[in-house]
């Protein structure tokens, strides 16, 4: 009897500490996750290219499509450096697609690792003419072809923008680093007198690695509570 009185004793003093806690863990916020993020990546701008990432999300996982688009600045007559990087010919035409894995490991939510594997293919197909010297016109065509086949493993962090609402602005840094294969080719092409005449080609195919930092600016929809 004397043991169960002071069971009860120590069960009743006890009490208010646990209720106590108990109100701290539910006064607490846990951050929510987003069903859907949509981003651009803005450095990208720097160097003519127009990127996009759509990721649905899951808890801590996000699956994502990443899509990107450049333009070429530089026309024809123009005789390129075909050993210069990719991204400062302004020669050339860019299309990327890709996929994305992201898991937050974080207990705040907010630091991630990401892992994406893409397609690029950079591309001109160029008429040039110039004189002979002989008093004719030369004419042909440059064809100029990338294909990169890569993987990045990306750290990032979210920085907070919005605490509530449905949509909410998002601000995601990163960095890491990648490897990829990269085939090229090169060719000249006379048509003068309508008869094609390769005159140069060149090609060939690289491992290289790569270093990435960056951001993602955009936007979250969340769920209704």
């Amino acid at each position: 009897m004397k043991h169960c009185l002071c069971i009860l004793l120590v069960h009743l003093c006890c009490l208010p500490v646990l209720r106590a806690q108990e109100s701290d863990t539910v006064g607490k916020r846990v951050p929510d996750f987003p069903c859907f993020r949509f981003t651009v990546q803005p450095l990208q701008l720097i160097v003519g290219e127009i990127s996009a990432n759509a990721d649905w999300v899951y808890k801590r996982n996000s699956f994502g499509v990443i899509g990107a688009y450049r333009s070429r600045k530089l026309s024809e007559n123009y005789a390129p450096d075909i050993e210069s990087p990719s991204y400062l010919r302004n020669d050339l035409n860019a299309v990327s697609i890709g996929f994305s894995y992201k898991r937050v490991f974080s207990a705040d939510r907010r630091w991630y690792y990401d892992v994406q594997a893409f397609y690029r293919h950079w591309w001109n197909y160029n008429d040039y003419s110039y004189p002979d010297g002989a008093g004719q016109t030369v004419t042909g065509r440059q064809t100029t072809d990338y294909n990169v086949y890569a993987i990045k493993a990306l750290l990032g962090y979210k920085v907070v923008m919005a605490r509530r609402g449905k949509i909410r602005p998002c601000l995601l840094v990163f960095a890491g680093v990648g490897t990829r294969i990269r085939t090229y080719t090169y060719e000249a092409t006379s048509t003068t007198g309508g008869v094609p005449d390769p005159e140069y080609s060149f090609g060939y195919v690289r491992k290289l690695g790569s270093v990435h930092f960056g951001m993602q600016l955009g936007f979250e929809v969340f769920r209704k509570n």
